[in-house]
């Protein structure tokens, strides 16, 4: 009866110490941590300038101005 007791014994014992080095096994790993996703800017669109046709534009003005200038009685 003895023996068996004591082959429980040791038996239990290499239990706790395969739990023990697990244990010290699972302490020593580190987890990686994740690489977090750089989010892209977005470029701005330019927003195009409207092409005004710059001759025409001062033809206007000028002939504005000149029949203003025409229609006054000196």
């Amino acid at each position: 009866m003895p023996e068996t007791y004591q082959l429980v014994l040791e038996n239990e014992e290499m239990l706790r110490s395969n739990e023990y080095e697990k244990k010290k096994k699972k302490k020593k790993t580190k987890k990686k941590k994740k690489k977090k996703k750089k989010k892209k800017k977005k470029k701005k669109k330019k927003k195009k300038k409207k092409k005004t046709n710059c001759k025409n534009y001062r033809r206007i003005i000028l002939d504005d101005i000149d029949s203003k200038f025409l229609t006054v009685d000196i």
